[in-house]
């Protein structure tokens, strides 16, 4: 995974909220058997556990081939079925346990009030960020989204970024740590995402859900196990990402009906899935 790829899993894994941490998975009692628990953790750490020591490994980044002969006998957790695939094809016995949203209320008001802000009241937001998109796609995609702003004026772009753009009439460019802190996301009727499968977005793609914000994500990994292509958001090939952009997203904004299926679609599959795997756990 080069470095670029490993800042877009960093990010891609935060929660939405302006929480510094995410719901990456279902918290752990303080009392688990006496259990620790390792999310991510390096060859070194994996070498140096005593065999009597039995935590709960969990991963939403796939380890480096190496670590895998650390894991056969042990407990691991993995948040997708396309995760629980990669690790069983290497012999290792992987648990799915589905992240768990954060609770956003008064999200209606807070969408009104963000978007006031970013003066896109009236309009749809779509937010881009720069930590959720390989570097070597953002300046045909910021091309490509100037265009279809200028033809769908009711389209108003919110991208995360550091970068010095130069302005334009309907996207606007926002400081990481302005847009963090004010949790501008929350203005958001779409977002879109990209990057290695190596990464698991399950749990970003979760809260987008859970928020009522429709996700448009690329074909990779774990991406669309969520994403049910045109039902609960869109799933894109990035060799013709651009392409499928200047086709979806002027229809979307112009078919606000359509964005409020899947918006709902997308909200009710997260509810009854967890609910579902809650009801299972329990048993």
């Amino acid at each position: 995974m080069t470095h670029q790829q490993q800042l877009v899993c960093q990010h891609s894994l935060s929660s939405l909220l302006p929480e510094p941490c995410c719901a990456r998975f279902p918290e752990l009692p303080e009392q688990r058997g006496g259990r620790t628990f390792l999310l991510n953790p390096s060859v070194e750490e994996l070498r140096s556990l005593p065999e009597h020591h039995k935590p709960i490994i969990a991963y939403d980044i796939l380890p480096s081939p190496d670590a895998y002969p650390f894991l056969r006998e042990r407990t691991v957790w993995v948040p997708s079925h396309a995760f629980r695939h990669h690790f069983q094809l290497r012999q290792i016995s992987a648990d799915v346990r589905y992240p768990v949203p954060r609770a956003v209320p008064f999200l209606i008001q807070r969408k009104k009030k963000m978007k006031q802000h970013l003066g896109a009241l009236g309009q749809k937001l779509l937010w881009i960020d720069d930590r959720l998109i390989p570097h070597a796609e953002k300046t045909a995609l910021l091309d490509t989204l100037r265009l279809i702003c200028r033809l769908s004026p009711q389209l108003k772009v919110m991208w995360v970024t550091d970068r010095k753009e130069t302005k334009h009439q309907h996207i606007r460019f926002v400081p990481p740590s302005k847009a963090d802190h004010l949790a501008l996301w929350q203005g958001a009727d779409l977002t879109l995402t990209m990057g290695s499968a190596e990464c698991s977005f399950a749990a970003f793609h979760v809260q987008c859900l859970h928020a009522g914000i429709v996700v448009l994500t690329d074909n990779q990994g774990d991406h669309g196990e969520w994403i049910r292509h045109q039902y609960t958001g869109l799933v894109l090939n990035p060799k013709f990402l651009n392409k499928e952009l200047r086709h979806y997203l002027p229809m979307l904004v112009n078919n606000p009906d359509w964005l409020f299926g899947l918006k709902k679609n997308g909200q009710s599959l997260v509810h009854k899935t967890l609910k579902t795997s809650e009801a299972t756990d329990n048993e």
